[in-house]
């Protein structure tokens, strides 16, 4: 299967060509009907922009491609337009401005469409070298992308408006969020909302980690300072060691969970932050000031355990 702007190495692998003496030229013709097959057949619009990634606002921008090679497979990817008479490939120049729209209807377009995303100067080519020059936009793409994420958004924000007090706190830390000892749950529950507003990819992956609640943990025996850091030594609980990386504190986890209960014990003893939590009744949230979660998709919170 091919991607609008990027290929696989199995994809590379199995490049239709020609042969031109030495030369193993990519069959363009093949590739652009592929891509519109396949554009076709998921709606996709036909219209896509090679736009440059800068603009001069004192000179006009103006690039030429010729070919591009594919140092696995020595694949050339062009225009051919024959042989010259030393046998060498002679190559269409492709000139690109800084705006550049194809309309893959038109089997010209679609063939220099299928030759400039593999070049090296447009971000997303496999062949991509130093700093790019032109960037694919692809209206579907992008649009796909942003629905991806207001979705996303929808679930993240109904869960950090729905998850009870006695979790905001553990899940908060999981995400990486600093709070101060007196910090109330309105502030907690407000750095949720924030985090699912502006990283609801990082919210929502977290939240579905399937051991979220021993990284809730681990994360706020740090904070407490029941698990130690140590440059050179690494984590440790007292005198047991735990390794150099929070995984290696899970995997210890996992392998002894009386040792996790020992410390999860320990912090929930010593976690200032999360006892003046327990005191606090909070205040009901403004339901209209949220975003509802996306209709027809109800979210059902998890069972978890307290820290």
């Amino acid at each position: 299967m091919i991607s609008d702007n990027i290929v696989t190495n199995e994809w590379r692998d199995k490049v239709p060509y020609k042969e031109y003496g030495q030369f193993k030229v990519a069959d363009m013709d093949k590739i652009a009907a592929e891509i519109v097959k396949e554009r076709k057949a998921s709606k996709q619009s036909m219209f896509i922009t090679i736009a440059a990634i800068k603009s001069d606002k004192h000179k006009e921008l103006n690039n030429t491609l010729r070919f591009c090679t594919d140092p696995n497979t020595g694949i050339m990817f062009g225009m051919m337009n024959g042989l010259m008479p030393d046998g060498n490939i002679r190559w269409r120049a492709v000139l690109l401005q800084e705006m550049n729209t194809f309309n893959l209807n038109f089997i010209n377009d679609a063939i220099t469409y299928a030759f400039i995303r593999m070049h090296p100067k447009v971000i997303g080519s496999p062949f991509q070298l130093g700093e790019p020059v032109y960037k694919i936009i692809d209206e579907d793409k992008i649009a796909a992308e942003k629905n991806s994420k207001y979705i996303m958004t929808g679930q993240a924000l109904h869960i950090a408006k729905t998850m009870k007090k006695e979790h905001i706190l553990a899940f908060g830390r999981y995400l990486g969020i600093f709070y101060q000892i007196d910090a109330s749950a309105g502030i907690i529950r407000a750095s949720l909302f924030e985090h699912a507003a502006t990283n609801p990819f990082d919210f929502m992956e977290k939240y579905n980690n399937t051991n979220r609640k021993w990284f809730e943990v681990i994360k706020t025996a740090i904070v407490v300072g029941v698990i130690t850091h140590d440059h050179d030594k690494g984590f440790r609980y007292k005198s047991i060691s735990l390794g150099h990386m929070e995984s290696e504190i899970l995997n210890k986890f996992i392998a002894e969970p009386s040792l996790a209960d020992s410390i999860k014990s320990e912090t929930l003893k010593n976690d200032l932050t999360w006892k003046n939590l327990q005191k606090e009744t909070e205040k009901e949230i403004d339901v209209n000031m949220i975003t509802a979660p996306i209709p027809g998709q109800e979210m059902e919170l998890e069972p978890q355990e307290e820290i």
